[in-house]
């Protein structure tokens, strides 16, 4: 039995979206999932299963497009994935400003063009791509930051999903049972 961490992309956001906590662990529940826990409102559900990665990720976008009728992609890691992207986490003084270190998961092959993407970077701003993890460190915040409005035309995967430090901490927690 594996503990899955499972992202999903853009629901309830900005009313868009819209996916209710409750009822999406029920539906998961139902669908053979164990030990069903979700984090905040917006895509972060933790499950146990002797499913492969591929499984679950078919089984909980079936859920949410059979159930819900949302066609949203569905990134599912490990616990110890999730572990290992916070261990090698390059800058270790965003843990002063948890949520200006966006942890940005992959799923499938990635391009990436790092000389074109360092060309939008200023104030500080710095990033770095370890396996399925591109961190993204916006020491001023996102919300007038270039590189985090355009991360996406320059880092491409088949899934890509954002999660701040803090998020990634708190889900990391959850997943251990703490």
């Amino acid at each position: 039995m594996q503990r899955w961490i499972v992202f999903l992309r853009a629901v309830n956001v900005a009313g868009q979206g819209k996916l209710p906590m409750a009822a999406f662990r029920a539906a998961l529940a139902d669908a053979g999932f164990l030990d069903v826990q979700t984090y905040i409102q917006t895509g972060n559900a933790l499950v146990s299963s002797a499913l492969s990665r591929d499984q679950v990720e078919a089984a909980v976008e079936a859920v949410l497009r059979d159930v819900f009728d949302l066609e949203r992609p569905a990134n599912a890691v490990t616990r110890d994935e999730l572990e290992a992207a916070l261990a090698n986490n390059p800058y270790p003084q965003a843990s002063e400003t948890p949520q200006r270190l966006h942890l940005v998961f992959l799923r499938g092959a990635i391009t990436f063009d790092p000389d074109a993407f360092q060309k939008l970077c200023d104030k500080g701003e710095e990033f770095a791509l370890i396996d399925q993890v591109f961190y993204l460190y916006t020491p001023n915040g996102t919300s007038k930051s270039r590189p985090a409005a355009r991360y996406e035309k320059f880092v491409r995967a088949e899934m890509v999903t954002a999660r701040n430090l803090n998020s990634c901490l708190k889900i990391a927690a959850l997943a251990r049972g703490v």
